[in-house]
Formats: C-alpha cells, structure tokens, sequence
C-alpha cells in the first residue's frame, strides 16, 4: 500500500507542492483551513481524478518557475498526469486504493510558521496507515511541505 500511495504522490508531486490559501487567522481559523485543506486533498487522492489534483496543484503551487513558457507547464502536465494515471492502474489493479481516512489532529508551532496535520488513512484491504502531512506558512498562506506514511 505504501509503495502504490507514494507513487500518486510522487506523480503528482513530482514537479509542484500544494499551496493552501490562509491568512494569519486564530488558531481555530488555521486548524479548520489546514483540515479543509487536507481533505479536500485526500479526497482527490481517493477518487483518483489526475485532472483535478492537477488543477488543485496548479490552483495552490508555487513550484513552477515564473518565467516556465505554457509549452513547459503543458509537458510538466502531460507528465504528472500519466504518472498519475499509471499509479492509478497499478492501485485499481492491487486493490489498494483509500477506502476512507479521518483527520485526527492539527497541530500548529508555536511561531504559527509550520503545521502538521495527522490523517489516518485506511485501505480497501482494511489495514489503516498514519499520513503524517507538513505544512509551512509563506506569504500569509499555508504550503505544503511533505508527507510521511507509517
């Protein structure tokens, strides 16, 4: 399971990070935009929708070079989402897609600068895995910074 889920993530990830809109709101505010954010992510992760993490990657990246022509950005798309649709297949294949997850906790530093978010994910074999998802805030907005999955 491990393997196929680092794959989507990889595919997707493989040029772009997630950015998330936020503001320097109370921590309540940050902890549900951080939440929302998370599962709005899973959820395409979930139903395996290349194009829309595409979208939702672009939507919120900062990754892609300001001065990248369209005909770059169009190859990097091109590329993510075959990957993706090939992690897709292997997944569709092994029946390890995500069943369902649940946020667990949001945590903020001290400084508010970073967050992690605790998800716990179970697949459709059954067998539940901890995603541990990083968060750092630039310019006002959260920034996805990393994944782990024990």
């Amino acid at each position: 399971m491990k393997r196929i889920f680092f794959l989507v993530l990889i595919a997707m990830t493989m040029s772009l990070a997630l950015v998330s809109c936020g503001g320097s709101g109370s921590s309540s505010e940050n902890n549900a935009i951080l939440s929302d954010i998370t599962t709005e992510y899973l959820k395409i992760i979930q139903k395996g929708d290349c194009e829309k993490l595409w979208d939702f990657m672009i939507e919120y990246s900062d990754m892609i070079p300001q001065d990248a022509t369209e005909e770059e950005i169009e190859i990097m798309k091109s590329a993510a989402i075959e990957a993706c649709k090939l992690a897709q297949e292997e997944i569709l294949e092994s029946k390890e897609g995500i069943k369902n997850f649940k946020i667990e906790k949001e945590e903020i530093s001290a400084n508010g600068m970073t967050a992690t978010v605790y998800a716990t994910i179970t697949i459709e074999s059954g067998s539940t895995h901890t995603s541990t998802i990083r968060y750092k805030k630039v310019d006002g907005k959260w920034q996805y910074n990393g994944e782990e999955i024990e």
